[in-house]
């Protein structure tokens, strides 16, 4: 049997690649979790916040209005989150090289040089501008967009390795 030449490309995230990750790594392709992110970010806090403005400028202030004040206080938290991820991602992007073999995926950069084998990762999702690996090891579940790839017939050997190598894992397009 014929060994597959390596196939190896150089990944640089930004901001905006680590927020749709961590949307798939969350919410991934459950309607449920969709359903309830939309009732919560989109219904819930805004009818609590306006029911702390409305408290703020009545005469019957209590004590219970306090509360009131989490749901602002989680969303403020969300945001934050989401800033500093993204500015944190332009500030520390580095190029990280992946090699895809038979074996598995040899990863190296700046802080990490690792070998994860094929075996440990539990599902290869595509989009439309993206990859996404998600391990059961530590560190090892992350995007790959598909700029970083050389051309069409590379990404075209990275689906077909996957396929061999993962099955029914790799929800491929």
């Amino acid at each position: 049997m014929n060994e597959r030449e390596p196939i190896e490309i150089d990944i640089k995230l930004d901001g905006k690649d680590v927020l749709k990750f961590l949307y798939k790594l969350f919410f991934g392709r459950s309607i449920l979790m969709q359903i309830v992110a939309f009732f919560v970010f989109c219904l819930i806090l805004p009818l609590l916040s306006l029911n702390v403005i409305i408290r703020l400028f009545s005469a019957q202030a209590n004590t219970i209005a306090g509360f009131a004040y989490l749901p602002l206080f989680a969303l403020a938290i969300f945001i934050f989150v989401i800033v500093f991820v993204i500015l944190s991602s332009k500030k520390n992007a580095k190029k990280t090289h992946l090699i895809f073999t038979e074996g598995g995926i040899n990863i190296t950069s700046i802080n990490v040089a690792s070998q994860i084998k094929w075996e440990n990762y539990r599902k290869i999702r595509e989009t439309k501008t993206d990859f996404f690996m998600f391990s059961t090891t530590p560190n090892g579940s992350f995007p790959i967009p598909k700029r970083c790839f050389k051309n069409e017939s590379q990404i075209q050997e990275f689906k077909d390795l996957v396929r061999e190598k993962l099955g029914d894992k790799a929800e491929l397009k």
